[in-house]
């Protein structure tokens, strides 16, 4: 078996589609020796900003002299992104192709025994999270950085006992497996809540801070609300970045500057200094002087990430009708163009609709295609959402061609914006740079 084969043999498992559940990652976990036993964890939810809340608390911990695991999903341009060490100078480290490979050669007979045993095979997201705790484990990372999957509750990665749990702003998404309204959804995310774990809580709609309240109470675990306990002031920001301050828990941190843009990114680094504060507590020793070079160093790719100039490229992941909604709102306040071309391609299972009426009205031009990905939607049923707008609409499915078209359509002034699903973006990137 080499690298190639063992990738298929991963993304083979993607049959098996979502299963929430832990009979299987406990089984699979157990069988290789517990490894997420060994770690200590920050554990994030929520429905956006979770990577990025994620990049930015790794890239505090780096500038801390820790030697920081992170597990991310979906990844952009490789698979071994999903999987990094960051330590030192180096910027960061995918898991090697030899460990990815190594680890499916150890699992295999695991799955074969699964099946046997009447279990069932694991998941692509279950066989993933076990390698990352494995890895983690194996090359003894001082802590780890894990974002849920998806919801909470029931996520394989759930099984850890971290230190500090993180909800990020929570809003309609998935909703054909985690419920169709905001309570069940907040239930969900609020899973990852334990005892002793301290909760770093963003800001959330009214319902479901009161259910990630209930919950904080129930498991006895201190919890800090944004905007409550701890928040950011903007100052100032233009498409370099931006300036702002925070108030933390224990202390305040003035001009702390972020190259994100996006006024949420302010909200995502108050949360994630209010859990490396948690973090001290818990004995950490992180100093003031690595939060600010933390933050000033993070990258998070894909997201409100510029990619060139004259005219202005701009690639951002927003997947839900909350991150379009953020999209459109950065793009009003961060950029000065004069005609906006939009470049989209999104999943069926998405409120396709919702996030075309927030794009819709912004763009003057539109090329609709289609991302790698089995749950792409359909570019004309897209077409037919966007027509509704006093925009033009073109249809070119093939993603190096959709690039090129939307290239060609915008002057030195203009803006040229590809955004939808990751699995669009991470392409789009690969292809432009």
């Amino acid at each position: 078996m080499n690298y190639t084969e063992a990738l298929d043999y991963i993304h083979g498992l993607q049959k098996f589609g979502i299963k929430l559940g832990f009979e299987r990652i406990n089984f699979l976990l157990e069988a290789l020796g517990n490894p997420h036993e060994k770690l200590k964890a920050v554990h994030i939810a929520g429905t956006n900003g979770k990577g990025s809340t994620s990049a930015m608390i790794t890239s505090i911990l780096k500038e801390s002299g820790f030697k920081v695991g992170q597990f991310t999903s979906p990844y952009l341009e490789r698979f071994t992104e999903r999987i990094q060490i960051f330590q030192g100078n180096l910027d960061q480290s995918d898991i090697p192709e030899t460990q990815v490979l190594e680890f499916v050669k150890n699992a295999k007979p695991v799955v074969e025994k699964m099946k046997t045993v009447g279990i069932g095979e694991p998941t692509e997201f279950e066989f993933v999270t076990a390698m990352c705790f494995s890895y983690f484990e194996k090359c003894k990372v001082d802590i780890a950085v894990v974002e849920v999957g998806l919801g909470g509750r029931l996520d394989s990665t759930n099984v850890i006992k971290p230190l500090v749990s993180v909800i990020t702003p929570i809003s309609l998404d998935h909703t054909g497996i985690l419920g169709d309204n905001l309570r069940d959804i907040s239930r969900e995310k609020a899973g990852i809540i334990k005892p002793e774990s301290s909760v770093i809580c963003g800001r959330q709609p009214q319902e479901a801070l009161g259910i990630i309240k209930n919950k904080c109470f129930e498991a006895n675990s201190p919890f800090y609300i944004y905007g409550k306990d701890f928040c950011a002031v903007e100052k100032e920001f233009d498409e370099n970045g931006q300036v702002f301050d925070i108030h933390g828990i224990n202390d305040n941190y003035h001009e702390v500057y972020i190259p994100l843009l996006g006024k949420h990114q302010q909200q995502n680094a108050a949360n994630a200094v209010a859990s490396i504060e948690l973090l001290n507590l818990k004995g950490l020793q992180i100093d003031k002087a690595s939060i600010y070079e933390g933050l000033k160093k993070v990258k998070w790719p894909g997201r409100m990430e510029i990619l060139a100039k004259s005219p202005t490229v701009l690639i951002d992941g927003a997947h839900n009708p909350a991150g379009a909604e953020v999209l459109a709102e950065t793009i009003k306040t961060f950029f000065k163009y004069k005609k906006l071309v939009l470049v989209i391609g999104v999943l069926a299972d998405k409120d396709f609709t919702e996030i075309v009426s927030i794009l819709g009205p912004l763009a003057d031009k539109v090329v609709i295609t289609k991302p790698e990905s089995p749950r792409a939607l359909e570019p004309e049923r897209l077409r037919k959402e966007f027509e509704k707008f006093d925009c033009s609409v073109a249809v070119e499915p093939n993603i190096v061609k959709a690039v090129e078209t939307g290239l060609s359509m915008a002057g030195q002034n203009d803006m040229v914006c590809f955004t939808g699903s990751l699995y669009l973006i991470g392409k789009v990137r690969s292809i432009i740079l």
